[in-house]
């Protein structure tokens, strides 16, 4: 069997495996290596979390100059408002941040290196229907085991919400966008490019995504991690992290219409 080198990475490649045949399709923009790659996303996410504090930090000045309550630390973090504003502040802040690290490699070629690529409405439609079918097969078993259908988390988050629209905005559009932009751009892209491979890749963006929900249970972070891994094939097969993103986006409009569906029940 024929094989190739790729020149960035200095792997041999194999025509059957995934990551050959997609870069060789099409040239590859140049790309961080494995490690570097880790190293930005690390900075990605103090930069996150520096970006959390400093509105929180905000928004309990405000409180205190009156601009708005603060009944307790407690209520605080389940305020829906305060994890909306958090949220679109972070993503603003976020985004811009790995589009400049990729494009500074990729030569100005960032959306290229980041697969940002048409997505045919074929495509389109295909993962959109695999994303109902696991939605609803994880539905009906969390019935099935007793488990509410929305966490509690969410249900609490809402409640404590004043103006829900700018949740929403936050937990529909601006989260999926970044945490795709990140996980299966950004770092998938990377670590694919090195010994774990497309399929390595997937498994460890997977697992690293589902990391950052730790406001849920185990049995909530599982399946987080099977739509990870759902994600991830997207992205590959598709070739386009349009196709991932979709998927995230409807995933979270439906977790938003069942919660809203069983407060108003």
């Amino acid at each position: 069997m024929l094989e190739t080198t790729d020149p960035d990475t200095g792997r041999a490649d194999r025509p059957d495996d995934p990551i050959a045949s997609d870069l060789q399709a099409s040239p590859a923009a140049p790309f961080w290596s494995p490690w570097a790659t880790v190293g930005w996303s690390l900075l990605v996410a103090a930069v996150f979390v520096a970006a959390q504090l400093v509105v929180m930090a905000v928004w309990a000045l405000a409180a205190t100059a009156g601009l708005h309550e603060l009944e307790s630390v407690q209520a605080a973090s389940l305020s829906g408002d305060l994890f909306a504003v958090a949220t679109l502040a972070t993503a603003a802040i976020c985004i811009p941040l790995i589009w400049a690290a990729t494009a500074l490699k990729a030569r100005g070629e960032a959306a290229r290196a980041l697969a940002l690529a048409p997505l045919t409405a074929r495509q389109l439609a295909l993962w959109l229907a695999a994303t109902v079918v696991l939605v609803v097969a994880s539905d009906l078993l969390t019935i099935a085991l007793g488990r509410p259908l929305v966490p509690d988390f969410m249900t609490e988050l809402v409640e404590a919400t004043r103006v829900r629209a700018l949740l929403w905005l936050a937990i529909v559009v601006a989260a999926p966008l970044f945490e795709e932009l990140l996980f299966r751009g950004f770092l998938l892209e990377g670590l694919r490019r090195g010994r774990l491979g497309a399929a390595g890749a997937v498994v460890v963006t997977s697992l690293a995504w589902a990391a950052i929900h730790l406001q849920y249970d185990g049995y909530e972070v599982a399946t987080i991690v099977l739509f990870g891994l759902l994600l991830g094939a997207a992205r590959l097969r598709s070739g386009s992290l349009w196709a991932p993103i979709a998927m995230h986006l409807l995933v979270n409009l439906v977790a938003t219409v069942e919660t809203l569906v069983v407060l108003a029940g």
